[in-house]
């Protein structure tokens, strides 16, 4: 198609070149658009199994120690442990724990889903603390985080310590 398109603006003598390359570069989106609309290759990965990605990082990375303003592999505190997690799977959360707690979408306690971050508050009612949601573990509401006293661990979200400091939690992705 490309080459017939080609072969017609040439017979017809267009001399502005970039009529052609215009032209040239319509075709190569049309093709490219038919391509990605019929190949599943090229689908974007369901949430599902978005979700297993974190999962599986969050999990390998436990043991790692914190480290005050950590965010990679050498250490972590807790808003760059959750942000290395999701830079992972191609989404870009905010740095410290009170600025995460302005992106996603709010979720009652109930309703959490594997993934979603918990976000804890101080006396003074401000964001200090934050964590992953990874479901039930021993039929424990559970979640891993930076911990600054034991480094990446999971722990029960029922605890006396994080349920009195609970201030929410928010879903970053959607089904």
């Amino acid at each position: 198609m490309k080459l017939k398109w080609s072969i017609l603006l040439y017979h017809q003598k267009v001399t502005d070149r970039s009529v052609v390359m215009l032209a040239l570069t319509l075709l190569t989106f049309v093709l490219a658009a038919a391509r990605f609309s019929t190949n599943p290759e090229w689908e974007m990965p369901s949430v599902e199994a978005a979700t297993d990605s974190l999962l599986c990082v969050a999990h390998r990375l436990e043991g790692i120690p914190y480290r005050y303003g950590g965010k990679n592999e050498t250490g972590f505190d807790c808003s760059g442990y959750t942000r290395y997690l999701y830079q992972q799977i191609g989404i870009d959360l905010n740095a410290s724990a009170a600025e995460q707690y302005k992106q996603g979408i709010e979720v009652h306690a109930d309703s959490l889903q594997p993934g979603d971050l918990l976000f804890f508050q101080n006396t003074k009612g401000r964001i200090f603390h934050v964590g992953l949601y990874v479901g039930e573990r021993e039929e424990r509401p559970s979640f891993i985080h930076a911990s600054s006293s034991r480094g990446v661990v999971v722990d029960d979200l029922r605890q006396y310590y994080f349920h009195k400091r609970w201030a929410g939690a928010k879903r970053i992705f959607n089904p």
